[in-house]
């Protein structure tokens, strides 16, 4: 994830790159999403980075108006001291965890009976 200045022109991701990017303007700044080996993101200042992270994604479409569905897959990693970065996408909910934490996030989405599917680099 990288900080950018309020406004900051985003050039597309590499050919390379696959997978989640998001892009979120507010009126204080631009942040990015994207791969951690895409050249924006190497060419960003460490200061304005935060990452690398591993994503999950909650399978299928989920209801807007449902309540508490991602809270029962963040609180597991709450419980396991697990920071977690979530973005909700029409199609899905991802949760980001640090990479070096990802086998932790693991064990404890385990230990409370949520079933790991596929995990995709």
């Amino acid at each position: 994830m990288l900080r950018l200045p309020v406004g900051a022109s985003v050039p597309p991701p590499a050919a390379s790159e696959h997978g989640l990017e998001a892009v979120v303007r507010t009126p204080d700044e631009t942040s990015v999403l994207r791969g951690w080996s895409d050249p924006l993101v190497t060419s960003t200042e460490a200061a304005r980075c935060a990452g690398p992270f591993l994503a999950w994604s909650i399978p299928g479409v989920l209801d807007f108006q449902l309540v508490g569905v991602l809270a029962g897959f963040i609180e597991p990693l709450r419980e396991a001291g697990i920071p977690v970065l979530a973005i909700s996408t029409f199609e899905t909910d991802w949760i980001l965890v640090d990479a070096t934490l990802a086998d932790a996030a693991e064990s404890a989405w385990i230990a409370a009976g949520v079933e790991i599917l596929d995990v995709a680099d």
